[in-house]
């Protein structure tokens, strides 16, 4: 499995957060530390899972923490693109019922 990498960028009062490689065990916590100290006061997130290949329970503690901050602070909290491994886990952990998923940037920000 490759490295974790995760690019922050901004666009329309929305931060949006571009996940790619492996989120293991022994990059997972780090990715929810990066996650959980981005600026997000008064801001809409999308988080781009098209080239994240693998998601562990610990990355998935860091979407749920964002996710609950974009409901205390009423924005709005979507992830974009899982594929294989990551969508599976998504299934299969129901978080697929939580969070509003679509298959593009473009798509998730005209929802907003």
């Amino acid at each position: 499995m490759s490295n974790l990498n995760l690019d922050i960028s901004e666009r329309n009062n929305t931060i949006i957060i571009t996940l790619s490689g492996s989120a293991d065990m022994a990059q997972a916590g780090d990715l929810k530390s990066k996650l959980e100290k981005t600026p997000l006061t008064d801001k809409n997130v999308i988080i781009d899972m098209g080239s994240l290949e693998f998601i562990a329970s610990m990355g998935l503690g860091g979407l749920i923490f964002i996710h609950q901050l974009c409901l205390q602070q009423k924005t709005s909290f979507k992830l974009v693109n899982p594929q294989g491994a990551v969508a599976k886990v998504l299934k299969t952990t129901q978080l697929d019922q939580l969070f509003d998923i679509y298959s593009s940037i473009d798509e998730a920000l005209a929802e907003l």
